[in-house]
């Protein structure tokens, strides 16, 4: 029986760049309150995360509302 995973040595941890957040990918800091954007692929899990996240730690807030396009977010306060 073969194994699931394979067990590697001397691979280096890549450093993260800390003054570079997730969120930076997303215009939330450009946004006044009644613009949205439109969210595809990979971004319709992580950019409404993002969201809440940035809104979290500036104390602005955020809702979504899923399309036939994608996932759409508004900034509401």
């Amino acid at each position: 029986m073969s194994e699931p995973f394979k067990i590697e040595n001397d691979i280096p941890l890549p450093s993260r760049d800390r003054r570079s957040p997730r969120w930076e990918k997303y215009p939330w800091a450009k946004m006044e309150v009644g613009q949205s954007i439109l969210c595809m692929g990979d971004d319709e899990k992580n950019g409404p995360a993002s969201a809440y996240s940035y809104g979290k730690r500036h104390g602005i807030a955020f809702t979504q509302k899923r399309t036939s396009a994608g996932v759409r977010i508004w900034r509401i306060k």
